[in-house]
């Protein structure tokens, strides 16, 4: 089914989140806790996780926009109710 799809789609985003923030958090223990050569490879790290945050929340919103393209096929009356949604402005 296709909202079991979107909500699978988030339940994923929301536990990738979740690991991400865990790890993050153990990350800045050892930037406070490390040595000089041990902060600068956590600083590293964590720029590495960041950039890989990023491709993975570019990658989940495209997911959702395929989603919702599918959504928009099946149900063509649905187009009204999201475009009067959609904030003036905003059209992409």
């Amino acid at each position: 089914m296709l909202t079991q799809t979107v909500k699978d789609l988030v339940k994923d985003f929301q536990t990738v989140r979740q690991e991400f923030l865990r790890e993050q958090e153990e990350l800045m223990r050892q930037l406070k806790s490390g040595t000089q050569e041990e902060r600068n490879i956590v600083r590293e790290r964590l720029k590495e996780r960041l950039n890989e945050w990023r491709e993975l929340q570019k990658q989940h919103l495209k997911d959702l926009r395929d989603q919702l393209g599918d959504i928009r096929d099946r149900i063509p009356v649905i187009n009204d109710v999201l475009e009067a949604g959609r904030p003036e402005g905003r059209g992409r």
